[in-house]
């Protein structure tokens, strides 16, 4: 009687070691993958801080782009140190999106466009609803993209730099 609870136990152990192999290996399983070739479009940075940066990866007949900011809001640390955060729009060039989306937050700084008030585009960039309005600082004109939890301020100069024109 002995011995058969013995091998009983041999079995079951060798069982429970071969289901928790199978089931860790289903649960985390590293996959190779291959690295995108992200092409720099335009970047803002002060001394090493990105403010925002557009970068490109094609593959095949499709041409995927993100756009990388850094969050207007910014945050305090117990340090009473700024923590910056980051936010990321990734959208596809189909239809020409990156002109369309340039020449639409270009807009905001023809003179016509920057008078009126009530000027704002809202609109779908990749999976993201993007809201855009005038911005008025005391030493130059400037547009804020925001997003449902991020904003960001960019005037006209940055736009051109950060679409490499």
């Amino acid at each position: 009687m002995l011995k058969l609870k013995t091998a009983f136990s041999s079995t079951t152990l060798f069982v429970l070691a071969v289901f928790c192999q199978l089931s860790s290996t289903a649960q985390l399983q590293e996959v190779e993958t291959s690295k995108a070739n992200w092409v720099t479009v335009g970047e803002l940075k002060w001394l090493s801080n990105t403010k925002a940066s557009l970068k490109y990866s094609a593959s095949g007949n499709d041409t995927t782009y993100q756009l990388y900011m850094q969050d207007a809001v910014k945050l305090k640390n117990n340090n009473d140190r700024t923590i910056y955060q980051y936010f990321t729009i990734r959208f596809n060039g189909e239809d020409n999106t990156l002109d369309k989306l340039y020449d639409l937050l270009l807009s905001f700084f023809d003179n016509e466009n920057w008078k009126n008030k009530q000027y704002e585009k809202t609109f779908r960039l990749g999976d993201e609803m993007v809201l855009v309005q005038r911005f008025p600082k005391v030493t130059t004109k400037a547009i804020v993209l925001a997003t449902k939890n991020n904003s960001i301020v960019f005037t006209e100069k940055e736009l051109k730099k950060l679409f490499g024109r």
